[in-house]
């Protein structure tokens, strides 16, 4: 899926709303990392937060790194 949303942003003729859709799904997938640390202070949560967001960077860093390498 996430492939498929960064193909779609590397396409020549891409449509302009592709971006908002990408960042979108990125924003859906950060919310519960976010409310994390803002609601919580107990290291447990935090360090749950921290392990999500490190997950969100991966998971990113590979959906990017296929467009480019399908792009190329």
């Amino acid at each position: 899926f996430f492939v498929a949303l960064g193909t779609l942003l590397t396409v020549e003729n891409a449509p302009w709303w592709g971006g908002l859709l990408l960042a979108a799904v990125w924003v859906v997938f950060s919310r519960a990392p976010t409310q994390a640390v803002a609601r919580r202070t107990d290291g447990a949560s935090l360090n749950q937060a921290l392990a999500r967001t490190g997950a969100l960077l991966a998971a990113f860093s590979l959906v990017l790194s296929a467009a480019l390498l399908a792009a190329a």
